[in-house]
């Protein structure tokens, strides 16, 4: 492992050493939106992120490119170059390319004839033609030999003078020559007054290495004042240090003009760290450009690129705006971002999609970086302006560092209402976040140890209101991963983890809520509970009881029954004596989360170290009991409750169920049901692609148990098949022992969305 200090060549933390940053992965970038599990590497990796430049030499490139990229000169062009074009279109000439591969390139366009010539350092010229996208409007596909997948992801638009896209450049310098297709911002015209540089600036980059195509991130400030004349590098790594330039920890360097009629930025202290820098504008805002190649100080020369790009410290703008976005996996679409939220759903060259979405928050002592998914190890860091925007893979991660995403903001766009963050509640016992932009098509989960996995949803074209969900975990031969969505609520099934391990994964039903009851006078009421038990391989066993929450939400009493009943056959005012436990009810840490204990007790009690974890949602205007726990035996309980009622209307629901094709741990099933007072009606799609389809009678409600549960599917001398409930937004049922346990979650349609 390698790790040196150094900003700019001598004091930023770097990480160049590819036993510790990951390098021989077998190339190629990152590509975090795969529905794949992210494993998180260690904070050390993560602290030593490279800094903008360290030394190497760059002669013979900067010669070069200061013939190709002086808009006053054309001697020294490449044959192809299509320069200073007479009439015809406005947006025809050469534009200086800035790659995610970390190169500075020439692009020209001539838009009269439909030709490119991309030229870069080494005076390797690509020429070819491009066509318009008969999909979008004002976007141009690059006709390339290079681009060889069964997708052309390489196109690009143009916006305010500036091309943005994606091309198949080259990766580091593989030999013989492979390529990717990597995004690109490249511009016509340069700020010449230095006088315009002044400001703080956020700025992110990738770093990319040489034949094995390792990859890291940057996420850090820069300092330019006194009327451009000096650059200050602000050391802090925003990953986890806060304060950027307002902190402590800052190197100086004076800024020049160089041969290319770039800027040269030179360490005051130590002259021979220097890097090279262009300013852009756009949307009447600054755009710091750079692209250098450096080598870990003290070490053989490694042929590093490394790309910046930096956007003026704003404060991050409210509105929800989308972006048409280019990655460096290669793949192209959208981005919807604003203050609470960044989500993504791209194309990639293989045909597939990719995606997430995540909360966003402001960084420290930054005005416009926000940090994407702070809880899950898979973050993101985002900045940007009136025009562009910009995000970057965390470095710590080896699912996410090297990810770049460079994008042109549309306009203004609306998620919709059930978009959002949702606690989710897992029925094999798990809790998670749930992010979903109903716009973006996207969301992003993250489990309490921060494990975090993303991709895309698809509406159901045969089920209104139903979106398929993609991930990586589902292994099945029918994808049963679905969620529906209300007011303030989400229901479905997920390929979230039945072990704490996080290493093994089954499709299985969750309820979510991004509105659960902060107030504690705001919970009390008498709830009938279905608990799920389950071990690491699947469920087993259920139960049914019904409890009162009163005095204001500080009490909990229990009608307990035996652990093996199924069946609440006493409410809470009924309930034998012996059987009545109170337990009391104080706050958790977390907003919204409650727990029910008897403090105080001995340790020979049968109550001593037992307590309940819950919250209370709200679900089409009635209150909705769910919590997930480990008891004291090791088990996994999953509990929901539903406020006692004897109204049963007739409802229409869709949800899942843990209803399995055999005997056998697999994946869940995904209903409808149709649900009166005489008859239930239930249609369930397996894992392995058949349906099986049920007609049972509904028994009418016991005076003398909880009227909210009904029994379906009477079996003479035996009793009911199945135990159900429901409220005016949910239908549960249970059903049976070990694994064929039968547990589901069903949202009913119309409830509130």
């Amino acid at each position: 492992m390698k790790k040196t200090f150094a900003a700019l060549g001598g004091a930023v933390a770097l990480c160049m050493g590819l036993a510790s940053c990951g390098g021989g992965s077998g190339g190629g970038m990152a590509s975090p939106g795969d529905g794949a599990s992210v494993q998180s590497a260690s904070k050390g990796d993560e602290a030593v992120a490279y800094g903008l430049q360290a030394p190497a030499s760059q002669a013979d490139s900067e010669s070069i490119l200061a013939q190709l990229v002086d808009a006053g000169r054309d001697q020294g062009r490449p044959p192809g170059l299509i320069h200073g074009a007479s009439g015809g279109d406005s947006r025809n000439g050469a534009y200086t390319v800035y790659a995610a591969n970390g190169t500075e390139q020439v692009l020209s366009i001539n838009f009269d004839t439909s030709t490119y010539a991309m030229t870069d350092a080494s005076r390797q010229v690509t020429t070819g033609t491009f066509t318009l996208d008969p999909l979008e409007a004002d976007v141009s596909v690059f006709d390339s030999p290079r681009a060889t997948a069964q997708v052309n992801t390489a196109r690009f638009q143009v916006v305010d003078g500036a091309v943005l896209g994606s091309f198949p450049f080259r990766q580091g310098d593989s030999n013989p020559p492979t390529y990717s297709v990597q995004p690109f911002l490249a511009f016509r015209s340069f700020t010449d007054d230095p006088r315009q540089f002044d400001g703080i600036y956020n700025v992110v980059g990738v770093a990319v290495g040489p034949t094995k195509g390792y990859s890291s991130s940057q996420i850090q400030q820069i300092s330019i004042e006194g009327n451009g004349a000096r650059l200050k590098f602000c050391m802090h790594d925003l990953v986890f240090s806060s304060g950027g330039c307002a902190g402590t920890g800052v190197e100086s360097y004076t800024i020049s003009r160089d041969a290319s009629d770039a800027w040269l930025a030179t360490n005051v202290g130590f002259p021979g760290n220097k890097f090279r820098f262009r300013m852009a504008r756009i949307g009447g805002q600054n755009t710091f450009l750079a692209a250098n190649p450096y080598s870990t100080p003290g070490y053989p020369p490694e042929n590093y690129q490394r790309l910046s790009i930096g956007f003026p410290d704003i404060p991050a703008a409210q509105e929800t705006i989308k972006a048409r976005v280019y990655a460096s996996d290669g793949s192209y679409g959208i981005a919807v971002t604003d203050a609470p939220m960044y989500s993504t759903n791209t194309r990639r060259p293989d045909a597939t999609s990719s995606g997430f979405a995540y909360d966003a928050k402001v960084v420290t002592g930054t005005q416009g970086v926000q940090q994407i998914n702070g809880a899950g190890n898979a973050r993101f860091f985002a900045i940007r302006n009136t025009k562009l925007v910009a995000l970057v893979g965390t470095p710590a991660n080896l699912d996410t560092r090297g990810y770049l995403q460079i994008g042109r903001i549309d306009g203004p766009v609306s998620r919709g209402p059930n978009s959002g963050t949702y606690t989710v509640f897992a029925s094999l016992g798990s809790r998670h976040t749930l992010t979903i932009d109903l716009e973006a098509k996207s969301y992003g989960t993250a489990d309490e140890a921060g494990v975090s996995t993303g991709g895309t949803l698809a509406e159901d074209p045969a089920e209104p209101g139903t979106y398929i969900v993609s991930n990586l975990r589902i292994d099945s031969a029918a994808n049963t991963a679905r969620l529906r969505v209300a007011k303030n609520t989400v229901v479905g099934a997920f390929p979230y983890p039945i072990r704490p391990l996080g290493d093994l994964f089954q499709v299985q039903p969750f309820i979510g809520s991004n509105a659960l009851a902060a107030a504690q006078s705001a919970i009390d009421g008498t709830y009938n509970l279905f608990t799920l038990n389950s071990d690491n391989i699947s469920a087993y066993g259920r139960l049914a009881r019904q409890v009162r929450i009163a005095n204001s939400g500080t009490t909990l009493q229990i009608c307990d029954e035996h652990d093996s009943s199924a069946q609440a056959n006493y409410t809470v005012d009924n309930c034998p004596a012996e059987l009545k436990t109170v337990f009391a009810v104080s706050p958790d840490t977390a907003s919204g989360n409650w727990t029910a204990e008897i403090p105080g007790l001995p340790p020979s009690s049968p109550n001593f170290a037992r307590k309940y974890s819950f919250s209370i949602m709200e679900v089409a205007g009635q209150k909705t009991y769910v919590g997930v726990q480990y008891s004291i035996w090791g088990t996994k309980m999953f509990t929901i409750g539903l406020e006692d009622s004897g109204a049963w209307p007739p409802v229409v629901a869709r949800g899942a169920s843990t209803r399995r094709v055999t005997f056998n741990p697999s994946n869940s099933s995904w209903n409808g049901i149709r649900l009166d007072a005489s008859w239930l009606d239930r249609t369930a799609t397996q894992a392995d692609g058949t349906q099986a389809i049920e007609h049972l009678a509904v028994a009418p409600a016991d005076i003398n148990k909880p009227q909210g549960i009904r029994g379906i599917g009477l079996d003479p001398g035996i009793g009911p098949i199945h135990t159900a409930m429901q409220s005016k937004g949910l239908v549960v049922m249970s059903h049976g022992f070990g694994l064929g346990t039968d547990f589901g979650m069903f949202l009913i349609e119309g409830a509130d969305q």
